[in-house]
């Protein structure tokens, strides 16, 4: 059977570490080996860590910590995918979770026996969810079967969809199954200098290799509303988006699905006008009373790319029934409409999603 090394970025989350840790714990089919790379944690994480140690030597899994300055999440992952010795290597954070089954069904993909990255679905739970409210989720979506089986796909296709569909699922590297020897062989790490963006370009640079892969058509991973989580800090979202497209350019020119590749920059844009739709309205969750929503909004605006981001998306003409009116809400300041318009994007974009699944 083939192996699995899963990388655990750490960076303050003891919240949530013995969840996840747990989780991995639980699996049906368990991994070979669990990396925790600890990012510099201050607040007892790491010492939560170290005391899994003999749960895993209990179940025969190699477990190892790597501790180090606080240099970022990719500086982690990287350390992680260098240290990891399986046929598959995984990305799991410390504040989410993966069902029961997660490896167990990702492992029962073949084709010819031979290993091929591995894509499921993502869906986000409350930040108070537990491995047992997942498990209760993951039977009776068993019972729902409402799910497409599961399917081959080229990079190139990948590609396509990760750009030109906005398929958010395509960006992360949480909870996927890549295979070791390519992602070496390919030379492909996570860019240290994002610090957000990091699995959109890494995955981005695996499909320009037209790598295929196997789409597993059902949610195995979960992640955590964390309001502090890293996704969630507009500034860290905002700042990203200069240096995100160099790299995609870069990428266009080098690879080879340049064709394909040259029709990313609208695309980005677009997505990225959605997705910072959605970060002003997760401040406006997460707003307190001092200082104000509205100020929020600002001091956001005024420590990030996000005017550049929208202007630009409305010069290119990247659907400009979204980036156009997007950009309009935010250049004059109509932040309630902004958020009605984030939210009705997302309750779209989830429709469409369930429709695909059912067909």
């Amino acid at each position: 059977m083939n192996t699995v090394s899963v990388i655990i970025p750490l960076f303050n989350k003891r919240q949530y570490v013995d969840a996840c840790l747990g989780a991995l714990l639980q699996q049906t089919i368990k991994p070979t080996e669990v990396i925790v790379v600890d990012d510099g944690s201050t607040d007892g994480s790491l010492d939560l860590a170290h005391a899994h140690a003999a749960k895993f030597l209990d179940e025969s899994i190699a477990y190892q910590i790597i501790e180090g300055e606080h240099k970022g999440v990719s500086a982690a992952l990287n350390a992680g995918l260098k240290a990891a010795t399986s046929t598959y290597v995984s990305r799991v954070d410390a504040d989410d979770l993966v069902a029961y089954n997660w490896l167990a069904t990702m492992l029962a993909q073949d084709i010819a026996h031979k290993p091929v990255n591995l894509r499921c679905l993502h869906q986000r739970v409350p930040k108070h969810a537990t491995t047992e409210s997942i498990t209760r989720l993951i039977k009776q979506q068993d019972e729902d079967n409402s799910f497409s089986a599961s399917e081959v796909v080229s990079g190139n296709l990948l590609f396509e969809r990760l750009f030109r569909d906005i398929d958010t699922t395509l960006m992360s590297a949480c909870g996927m199954l890549y295979v070791r020897k390519e992602l070496t062989q390919a030379h492909i790490h996570f860019c240290e200098d994002l610090g957000h963006t990091e699995d959109l370009l890494f995955n981005a640079t695996l499909f320009a290799h037209n790598t295929p892969s196997i789409l597993v058509n059902r949610p195995l991973y979960f992640y955590r509303q964390v309001p502090d989580s890293l996704s969630k800090v507009p500034t860290s979202l905002f700042s990203d988006v200069a240096l995100l497209e160099e790299k995609l350019n870069e990428l266009s020119e080098n690879s080879a699905t340049a064709t394909v590749a040259k029709a990313h920059r609208k695309d980005v844009l677009r997505y990225l006008c959605w997705y910072y739709s959605i970060a002003l309205l997760e401040e406006e969750k997460n707003r307190s009373k001092e200082p104000s929503y509205a100020e929020r909004v600002e001091q956001a605006r005024a420590s990030s790319h996000i005017d550049d981001v929208f202007a630009q998306a409305n010069e290119l003409g990247s659907t400009p029934q979204l980036a156009g009116r997007l950009y309009s809400l935010l250049k004059n300041k109509q932040y309630a409409q902004l958020q009605l318009a984030a939210r009705t994007i997302n309750v779209a974009r989830s429709a469409r999603r369930a429709l695909k699944a059912r067909s």
